[in-house]
């Protein structure tokens, strides 16, 4: 069957919107005959803003729904933030497209301050991510790192509230959403490595929908996904989850590939980095020894006490 509409899922978040109605004109333009439907929906990650999303169960919550939703068939395919699914796949389903990352950095938002070093001594820095909360005590150790969830514009509400001296979020949000703030700080990948496939998107659809894939392929980025895909491999060697305050980056210059990947224990401040670069033909080879590196680090002793924590809480 020739099929030419399609229904795309999608969270109803602002910025989840934005991307979709991105993701959905690129479509229409390589595939002229293609008449796109979003269908927006409330994940179970956007309707517990005041939890932690540890406590909810992870940054899958807010996949789940859309993927349902495709199995369903009620849906023919879904854009997810990339750092928000599990590096493990979901039965029936295809990871069929990465398209073109944005910024994969983080960012210090402040309404007065010019630098995470600028802020005052016990400042007030909210984030919702283990990962974040880590690595702002690694260079901020008299901060105090409390919860901050919601999406960006209710952030940027709460940072101008004075509920926080500052706040950190992913910068291809900001740059997607057309959001300027007088101090948008850039923080360096090589000290705050960025979430897995922070700033990529990917496109789902049924594994036996054949079609649809053939159009989604019209967006994948072969170098997108050679980094994006790196560093989901790392993580599937270390099998660490939204509990685990991991950070993994690759990029690409020419054909060397340069990863960036670090594990961390909150209540410890305990902080594991690792870098290696190579050529890019050996991806997989550069990310087992990142993998072993951390390995040999404590990684999985640190993977472990976190989920004994979890399960404790």
């Amino acid at each position: 069957m020739n099929k030419s509409h399609l229904r795309l899922a999608t969270r109803a978040s602002p910025l989840a919107l934005v991307q979709a109605n991105a993701i959905k004109q690129q479509l229409i333009t390589n595939h002229p005959e293609l008449t796109i439907t979003l269908i927006p929906m409330t994940t179970q990650g956007d309707q517990h803003q005041n939890t932690s999303l540890q406590d909810l169960g992870g940054k899958s919550l807010f996949v789940k729904t859309l993927q349902d939703a495709i199995l369903r068939e009620e849906a023919d395919f879904a854009v997810h933030c990339i750092k928000d699914m599990s590096v493990f796949p979901c039965d029936g389903l295809t990871l069929s497209a990465i398209s073109e990352r944005a910024p994969a950095n983080d960012v210090l938002i402040s309404s007065s301050f010019r630098s995470l070093g600028e802020l005052p001594k016990n400042a007030i820095i909210g984030t919702a991510s283990p990962r974040r909360h880590c690595q702002i005590k690694a260079f901020r150790p008299d901060c105090t790192v409390t919860l901050c969830r919601g999406n960006i514009n209710t952030r940027l509400n709460q940072l101008h509230t004075n509920q926080y001296d500052a706040i950190i979020l992913a910068h291809a949000g900001l740059l997607r959403l057309g959001i300027t703030q007088p101090h948008i700080i850039p923080l360096p990948l090589e000290s705050f490595i960025p979430a897995i496939g922070q700033g990529a998107l990917g496109m789902e659809c049924r594994t036996q929908d054949t079609q649809t894939q053939k159009y989604l392929s019209s967006l994948h980025h072969p170098n997108t996904a050679v980094c994006v895909n790196t560093e989901r491999f790392i993580n599937t060697q270390l099998n660490g989850d939204c509990h685990t305050p991991i950070g993994i980056h690759a990029a690409l210059d020419n054909n060397t590939l340069h990863i960036h990947a670090m594990i961390g224990d909150i209540n410890s401040n305990i902080r594991l980095q690792t870098s290696q670069s190579g050529p890019q033909d050996n991806a997989t080879q550069l990310a087992e020894t990142v993998s072993k590196t951390l390995i040999d680090l404590g990684a999985l002793d640190l993977i472990h006490k976190h989920r004994q924590n979890n399960q404790k809480g």
